[in-house]
């Protein structure tokens, strides 16, 4: 149990910082080369939260596989692409209930989805702006 603490903990600091920097980057480029178009800031956010959620996958798929740390049950598979797809659901808080976590794993989905919708907030901040000032452009053209 406390493996899988410390794990959700530094999943979810790791999964931040990968954000952050992301988004740090993207502005920094954006600013350098006088552009600020949505479309850039879209695809790295989407880049982002893709690679945070195979992040999340992993784990889920090493604690479960090799650890038996826990387990799922309903419709899911042994192969990654499945728990890529719990992750997903997991992620955006989704919750079809097609699967369910049992053992030490269900405290990780619980991060996981308070991780995935912290992550997402921050994404709608920070495209929130620029899509003001295109609507303002068009708005004044």
């Amino acid at each position: 149990m406390i493996l899988v603490i410390l794990i959700s903990i530094m999943l979810f600091i790791i999964t931040v910082l990968i954000h952050l920097s992301i988004l740090k980057n993207t502005n920094t480029l954006l600013i350098k080369y006088n552009n600020s178009s949505v479309i850039y800031k879209v695809i790295d956010i989407m880049f982002s939260h893709t690679s945070q959620i195979t992040l999340y996958a992993f784990v889920f798929y090493y604690l479960t596989q090799v650890m038996s740390y826990g387990h799922f049950s309903g419709d899911i598979g042994k192969q990654f692409i499945d728990y890529m797809y719990y992750s997903v659901v997991t992620y955006t808080s989704l919750g079809i209930g097609d699967v369910w976590p049992h053992g030490y794993v269900r405290l990780l989905t619980g991060v996981e989805a308070l991780n995935g919708l912290f992550l997402i907030g921050w994404s709608i901040m920070y495209t929130y702006p620029p899509i003001i000032n295109v609507c303002k452009q068009d708005a004044n053209d």
